[in-house]
């Protein structure tokens, strides 16, 4: 995908955005450097040195106004649009009472009576934390965004998240996630010191009639099946979203709790359209139980392995208790 063709889908989600709130403009700012790596990876050139970014470029917007800025980058370090950006966190602001200005994307006043930032998560490759773009809605009106408003608007930015990550993963088809335990531990730390355990629910995704899908295609076409499904699941998760393909074939994901349901329905839907010679995969979900939380003194990546055995049900014995049973020659 070239960039032009990202920035005219973020310009179309732009504008969802603004419809779906009813605001006078909503704006979509990615962290800088993502952009030019697109265009790096997309002209057969290395994306070394992107690291954290002090700014954010505006990629996408729709607005009733004509006084948006030509140019807008905006720094971490100031301003309503670059706190959520900086901490990763949405912000509701009415009573809107400052000068427009202070957004960083007008060139004139437009009397603004409300404000709402949304972030939006950015994983450059599985070794390190997402980074946090931002979709900013503003509005004329007093009191313009609900609850209901903000949980669309949150909507909108994982789908954000899934165009620029897949953009990311065909401009480098190298750097696709992987599917490993390694990286599986490494997003979970992350997401468990970021959120807490009790914020999270693991899902155990399974196919229910393997024995069937290998004597219909054979164990190839079966296996070519899965990992189209594998794959498919992948790409309807945000980037960055711990995910790891288990010994026996089944998929093990770590999501928002509340969102356990919206991403099972969306599994769902995938599969059905899925199909290896007019073959489908059934799947199973199985949400693990959340062990309750306990004080420790290990690392973030000990303590992610130890929810996920808990949750599994896996007992690890210390050494000095495991039983040997000696038998007698």
């Amino acid at each position: 995908m070239r960039d032009s063709g990202l920035r005219s889908d973020l310009a179309r989600l732009a504008r969802f955005g603004a419809n779906v709130s009813d605001s006078h403009s909503c704006f979509i700012f990615l962290p800088s450097g993502v952009s030019s790596r697109l265009v790096h990876l997309n002209a057969g050139q290395g994306a070394s040195g992107i690291t954290a970014p002090d700014s954010l470029s505006l990629v996408g917007a729709h607005s009733l106004s004509k006084e948006i800025a030509s140019h807008c980058d905006l720094p971490l370090d100031a301003g309503l649009i670059g706190w959520v950006a900086k901490h990763g966190r949405a912000i509701h602001v009415s009573p809107f009472d400052r000068s427009s200005s202070t957004l960083g994307v007008y060139t004139a006043d437009q009397e603004l009576k409300s404000f709402i930032g949304v972030p939006v998560a950015v994983a450059l490759n599985d070794n390190t934390p997402p980074l946090f773009g931002v979709i900013a809605c503003d509005s004329k009106k007093s009191f313009a965004f609900s609850k209901l408003r903000g949980k669309l608007l949150e909507e909108l930015a994982e789908q954000v998240s899934c165009v620029v990550g897949q953009s990311l993963k065909l401009a480098n088809p190298s750097e696709e996630s992987e599917l490993s335990w390694e990286s599986f531990v490494r997003l979970g730390a992350h997401l468990i010191a970021t959120v807490g355990a009790e914020s999270l629910q693991l899902i155990r995704v399974k196919a229910l009639n393997i024995p069937e899908l290998e004597r219909a295609l054979g164990v190839g076409g079966c296996l070519k099946l899965l990992a189209q499904i594998g794959r498919l699941v992948q790409q309807t998760v945000p980037p960055g979203t711990p995910i790891c393909k288990l010994a026996n074939g089944d998929l093990l994901i770590a999501v928002d709790n509340m969102m356990v349901s919206y991403y099972e329905s969306r599994f769902e839907a995938l599969a059905g359209h899925a199909r290896e010679q007019g073959h489908r995969a059934l799947l199973g979900y199985d949400r693990l139980p959340c062990p309750p939380s306990r004080s420790s003194s290990s690392s973030p990546h000990e303590s992610f392995d130890a929810f996920v055995n808990e949750s599994l049900g896996i007992v690890t014995l210390e050494p000095e208790k495991i039983i040997h049973e000696h038998r007698r020659a």
